[in-house]
Order: structure tokens, then sequence, then C-alpha cells
């Protein structure tokens, strides 16, 4: 009898516990999923600041020479852009933009983008372009182009059209793989 009462006893306990534990858990996610909304809006809020309040949309892009880091080699960027293409420009100094490229690199099924880095980030273009195995091209540009851009984020993905103009920029490497 007395067996049977303890382990009544402890049968209890162990519900009680397994209750408040649900309970703590359903108010936890709760809270979870109100943080992610807000996180979520947040992130919203600051890409709509972003695109209105910086980017030179409807921009024509000038024809600009475009130096290759490997062989030193000029091409000018109206050669490169054929229909919608993606320009992304990183800086070495950014401390997101390697990450960002590589979700946009492994998410891009097409190979109609090219990376542009300014001429002083020589060490760090070739460095990407070693990491990824010559999977892309790579280029380098004097800083007139972002200050044409009016880039104030990096890493920028830049979608120009087939008439060389500046539709959209993100820093989202998903938004920008969606811009073609």
């Amino acid at each position: 009898m007395y067996f049977n009462f303890i382990n009544s006893f402890l049968i209890l306990i162990c519900l009680v516990m397994v209750i408040y534990l649900l309970y703590r858990l359903l108010t936890w996610w709760s809270k979870y999923k109100k943080w992610i909304d807000s996180v979520e809006k947040r992130f919203e809020q600051r890409e709509l600041n972003i695109n209105s309040s910086g980017f030179a949309q409807g921009i024509k892009i000038p024809n600009l020479i475009l130096k290759d880091p490997w062989d030193n080699s000029y091409i000018e960027l109206h050669n490169l852009v054929h229909n919608d293409s993606i320009l992304v420009f990183l800086d070495k100094s950014c401390l997101q933009c390697s990450i960002n490229f590589e979700e946009f690199f492994n998410s891009n099924q097409k190979d109609n983008y090219f990376v542009i880095f300014k001429e002083q980030d020589v060490d760090k273009a070739k460095e990407l372009v070693m990491l990824y195995n010559n999977s892309f091209r790579v280029y380098l540009v004097n800083q007139s182009l972002y200050k044409t851009l009016k880039l104030k984020f990096m890493p920028a993905f830049v979608k120009i059209n087939h008439n060389y103009i500046a539709e959209n920029a993100t820093p989202v490497p998903y938004k920008a793989i969606h811009f073609l």
C-alpha cells in the first residue's frame, strides 16, 4: 500500500512537471513567433529605407572600362551586359560581403552576373576567384561607378537591363536571384 502511494505521488509530480514544461514551451513559442514577426517587419522596413534612400534607380550606367585582375586586360561594361544582368559590388572592408556572396553563388543557377571590386581591392578580387575556382568573372573598376549608383550598402546586387539602366539593388542575395 505504501509502495502504491509513493508511485502515485511520483506519477503526479511527473505529470505536474510535464504540464509545467508544456506550458513554458508554449509561452516560449508564442514569444518566439512575436519576435520573428517583429524582426521580419524591421528587416522589411530597413529594405524599404535602403532602396528608397540611396540607390540611384533608373540611372543609365556609363560605359566604363573594367579591368581583369589576372591579365590586366580591359573590357567595356556595355560589352558585358547583354540581357538583364546583375552586377555584384563587393568591397574588401565589407564584413557581410563574403557570406552574402556565398549565399548568392550557391543559390543562383544563372551565369549572367559579374563581380565588381574597386581597383584597390585587386588582392581580394583574386582571392575570391581562386576560392570559387574561376566559376565567374571578376572585374575591377574605379570608384566612379560606385558613386554614380549611390551605393550606400555592401554587398550590392544591382540589376542592369539590356539598355544599361540600373533597375533595382539589394544587399540580400535571395532577392537578387529573383531579379532575373
